[in-house]
């Protein structure tokens, strides 16, 4: 049986092509992309809602994501043009997501951060310092996997120890 990070990963690379179709959504809404994004990978998506913090009611996470008997926490985010906003809010929701958890004694579900990049950084990989930044959050089974969707098409995570990259794709 694959680990769960296996299962998302396989996911992620036979669905790779279909993704390309989301080079042109910059425009959309997080909260439109998840259905798209989870429709598109074949993935069924189910609303979570946390407890809130610092005065906040309620906190809505993208989805809970469940892949051949695996289940995840999703967080879409976007990194739109000349912006990096999108990495540092999947991070910190993450965060939260993962401490209401551990409060509900589901501390073994994951969280992956997808990150579809049209921003500064797009068309290039992460810096070993924005991979060192994004793997201490694999302790507490958050993992960061980024879609580079302007100037090169590429995947990149740290579904494992080390942080594989598809082959660019110019755009």
């Amino acid at each position: 049986m694959m680990t769960y990070t296996q299962a998302i990963e396989s996911s992620l690379l036979n669905n790779f092509q279909k993704m390309k179709s989301f080079v042109n959504k910059s425009n959309i809404h997080e909260t439109q992309l998840a259905p798209q994004w989870g429709a598109a990978m074949g993935w069924t998506l189910k609303s979570k809602r946390f407890p809130g913090l610092f005065g906040l009611d309620f906190e809505a996470s993208d989805r809970l994501a469940h892949i051949d008997g695996i289940t995840f926490v999703l967080e879409l985010k976007k990194a739109k043009q000349n912006k990096e906003w999108g990495y540092w809010h999947a991070l910190i929701q993450a965060q939260i997501y993962r401490f209401w958890l551990e409060k509900e004694g589901n501390s073994e579900i994951p969280i992956v951060c997808l990150m579809l990049d049209w921003g500064r950084q797009a068309g290039e990989e992460l810096t070993n310092d924005d991979h060192t930044f994004c793997n201490q959050f694999i302790m507490k089974c958050i993992y960061m996997v980024r879609f580079s969707l302007r100037r090169n098409f590429f995947l990149e995570h740290n579904l494992r120890t080390n942080w594989n990259s598809t082959a660019k794709v110019p755009l």
